[in-house]
């Protein structure tokens, strides 16, 4: 499991008020997404993990932050 942990990342838990924070930053309100999105966004964001969605807003997002496409 820690080697896993390793080559995957760990993502840091975030408060509400970080996430609310990284909405205002990235201009995304209106965006589609809702707050759970963006608990996602910022967790991939911050480990620079592929996002692998079949929503259409959360893809826009995703690109919009330049995350690594999903291979």
């Amino acid at each position: 499991v820690v080697g896993a942990q390793r080559l995957v990342g760990v993502a840091v838990d975030r408060t509400a008020a970080e996430v609310c924070s990284f909405i205002a930053e990235h201009a995304l309100t209106g965006s589609g997404i809702g707050i759970a999105d963006a608990h996602i966004a910022l967790a991939a964001l911050e480990s620079r993990c592929s996002l692998w969605t079949l929503e259409t807003a959360l893809l826009r997002v995703a690109r919009r932050l330049r995350l690594p496409p999903f291979a």
